[in-house]
């Protein structure tokens, strides 16, 4: 006897090491129940038939959200039939048993129970509670790592003769990772199913990038509420779950360890439209006095009238997952009334941030300055109190001395300094640093420049990770339509402050994660014409190089070109300058004659170029899928290649495949 209790105590530490060293495993599944019979479970009583069922049974309620085509439902003789269906015992391995759960919510009565050595240690009932959605199996987790190691078994009760007297259970899987819980939402539900019914539309492009994030399918603009809570980053964005082109505004989710392997999640919020709401635009996260998080969003209003058609309002989360979110009565929290005499139009995208125990907020519009002229602005107030949920208006922060309008404004402090990010008209993303007065609220800009020198980069925002660092991603833009996906995120770049006042941007270094096959070759001369890098092929890369002009008058890099060099997109330098494919918006080097370092990140129909940390330039390609080659070239010339690094890059979502499945089993497909 006490040599068996050792050698379980043993496979319980070996266990537990495993767990705190992060080694999670492959889930075991403990039933699916996709077969004819119960057995070996051991079906006791009036309330199982004969074998699992196929769905709803007689005059029962639709029944939803089971996984594959059987579950076990206890309705099977209606609420009076009463029983117990008991497991084989089996070994506790992982840190939690998952599993889907519906039908009556009667502690004690009509539940799944887990027996440790004869004991009840865990119970769970259905989701009567809920109304009409009772008949919705949801995932449930019992964490069960104090008894890794010893044996148990699980029992479905059903003992209530009652209404709602009956039980649904299906997928009771052991795993290192608990069971995401899904909503309750119909409407949040219903935009979840249509999401993963484009799938394999969207999956049909080859297009479409795989290491920059997108949602699993359809349309995606502004990156929203990126926020870092119990060690997981959260990232949200403006997301028609209904097709693959901007119309009503949901907020997708997904959430990530690093910020570089996504996981997707259900939609998170959704439009009341019989709240009067006909979108849910941009905004941000927070935490609350609690620590608890919260998201902080426009509410689009379908009023007559400009000035009254946007407030601000708030959600919260419902579970510890960020899975489900409610809103709460209290909103809007903010209403163009706070403003005051000042009337601000386009009065959008809150952003908050914190200095010491004051909370702040920023918001973008315009102002009519004069009978046909109005001037873009970022609004400032200031929390009341530590709720968040009332604010006090404190002025205009800034006045754009030239553009019409200012959207998603981001204004953070960065070193001694204070940055404010601007999207303006034309698909331009800004930047100014400079000071603020936090007696005064005003902004004196000493410094400005661009986020990004394409028009297909725009909406950026960021958060602060970890390590302290200021992390920011934007919206990439310009797709094709009707290809079941359009949009994805730019890739997370880090901010700081450089030596002249402006910002220096460097990729994330995370990103090295993704790197695969490495090729280098160098140094070597760039002759006059163009020279194919043989060694290098694919539209999914990483790549490092560092060039000067030598004697040539222009030289560069082309990438997605064909074998012999001809077409593609070609980053072109002419020791003063650099622009991409002839854009008219440039970057002017520092030093001119200098080498230029290029970090250049290939996915597919994106590029995202990094040169000498101070500019990026973001571009969408449309090139023939066999137009894998990349070359150097040089004019009139020689140019000088001191290096050359080429990673193959892999997915950023590893377990996008069988996450999905997980999410499909609640869609009672």
């Amino acid at each position: 006897m006490t040599f068996m209790r050792g050698i379980r105590t043993l496979a319980a530490l070996m266990a537990f090491s495993l767990l705190l060293n992060g080694c999670a495993r492959s889930d075991l599944v403990l039933d699916d129940f996709e077969r004819d019979s119960f057995l070996p479970w051991i079906p006791l009583g009036t309330a199982f038939a004969l074998g699992p069922a196929g769905g709803a049974i007689g005059d029962q309620r639709p029944v939803a959200s089971f996984h594959g085509s059987r579950l076990v439902n206890t309705f099977s003789y209606g609420d009076g039939a009463t029983g117990y269906l008991i497991s084989p015992e089996f070994t506790i391995e992982r840190k939690y048993i998952n599993f889907l759960i519906g039908g009556g919510n009667i502690p004690g009565s009509a539940c799944l129970e887990l027996y440790i050595g004869g004991e009840k240690v865990a119970s769970a009932t259905g989701t009567a509670s809920h109304g009409g959605d009772s008949e919705h199996l949801r995932w449930v987790s019992w964490n069960v790592m104090p008894y890794i190691g010893r044996s148990a078994r699980i029992v479905v009760v059903d003992q209530a003769t009652d209404a709602w007297g009956h039980l649904a259970v299906d997928y009771i899987v052991q795993s290192d990772r608990r069971a995401m819980k899904t909503t309750d939402n119909p409407k949040v539900q219903e935009a979840w199913n249509s999401v993963l019914g484009a799938v394999s539309w969207a999956e049909e492009d080859p297009r479409r990038p795989t290491y920059h994030f997108r949602p699993p399918a359809l349309w995606m603009n502004d990156p929203n509420a990126p926020l870092l809570y119990e060690g997981w980053y959260h990232l949200f964005y403006q997301h028609n779950p209904f097709g693959d082109r901007w119309d009503t505004m949901y907020w997708g989710h997904a959430r990530s360890r690093d910020m570089v392997t996504w996981e997707h999640l259900p939609v998170a919020l959704w439009p009341s439209i019989e709240l009067g709401e006909v979108g849910a635009w941009s905004g941000c996260a927070a935490l609350d006095e609690k620590g608890k998080p919260m998201l902080f969003y426009t509410s689009i209003k379908a009023s007559p009238s400009a000035r009254d058609y946007a407030e601000q309002w708030i959600v919260r989360p419902r579970d510890e997952d960020l899975i489900a979110w409610e809103k709460p009565p209290a909103n809007p929290i903010m209403t163009p009334a706070i403003n005051g005499d000042q009337i601000i139009y386009e009065w959008r995208d809150p952003f908050m941030f914190r200095l010491r125990d004051r909370a702040y907020m920023v918001l973008g519009g315009n102002i009519q300055t004069a009978a046909d002229q109005y001037r873009g602005v970022v609004a400032l107030y200031e929390g009341a109190d530590p709720t968040l949920g009332n604010w006090q208006y404190r002025g205009i922060l800034y006045q754009h001395p030239t553009e019409a309008n200012i959207e998603c404004p981001n204004f953070f402090p960065l070193g001694d300094q204070f940055v404010l990010v601007m999207s303006l008209p034309g698909w331009r993303a800004e930047y100014t640093v400079g000071t603020f007065n936090e007696q005064s609220g005003t902004f004196a800009p000493r410094h400005s420049g661009m986020i990004d020198h394409g028009e297909w980069y725009y909406a950026p925002t960021s958060t602060i990770d970890a390590e302290g660092r200021r992390v920011m991603w934007g919206w990439v833009r310009g797709f094709p339509d009707d290809k079941g996906w359009n949009g994805v995120q730019s890739l997370p770049r880090i901010l700081t402050l450089a030596e002249d006042g402006g910002l220096n941007f460097e990729p994330l270094p995370a990103l090295q994660k993704l790197r695969g096959k490495h090729t280098r070759i160098g140094p070597m001369n760039v002759n006059d014409g163009t020279t194919v890098i043989s060694q290098v092929q694919g539209d999914t890369l990483e790549l490092r190089l560092t060039i000067e002009a030598g004697s040539a008058n222009r030289f560069g890099l082309l990438v997605r070109t064909n074998e012999n060099g001809v077409g593609g997109t070609a980053i072109v330098c002419d020791g003063s300058e650099v622009r991409v494919d002839g854009d008219e918006r440039l970057y002017r080097l520092q030093a001119p004659g200098a080498p230029v370092d290029l970090r250049v990140f290939l996915d597919r129909s994106v590029i995202e170029i990094f040169v000498n940390g101070r500019a990026c330039f973001t571009r969408v390609i449309d090139v023939p899928p066999d137009h894998q080659s990349i070359a150097l070239f040089a004019e009139g010339g020689k140019a000088r290649l001191s290096q050359f690094d080429a990673w193959a890059m892999s997915t950023a979502f590893p377990e996008e495949r069988g996450n999905l499945e997980q999410w499909s089993s609640n869609r009672g497909d």
